[in-house]
């Protein structure tokens, strides 16, 4: 699974092979009361990889 991360306001997802980073459209996995879960799919490298996106929330959810 690649790596990601969100940084200055834009998701990031990391090649597994080249490592380089890239912006990328994640959509929502799971909300939970303290993070949301992002998933984005991507192609580097000539290959298909997912990269896993945990946001913390600035505000608490407790609907």
């Amino acid at each position: 699974m690649a790596a990601g991360k969100w940084e200055n306001g834009l998701f990031w997802a990391r090649c597994e092979l080249c490592g380089h980073w890239r912006p990328v459209i994640p959509e929502p996995v799971a909300s939970e009361a303290f993070f949301t879960h992002w998933r984005a799919a991507f192609t580097c490298c000539g290959r298909d990889q997912v990269a896993l996106i945990t946001v913390e929330k600035d505000e608490l959810d407790f609907h």
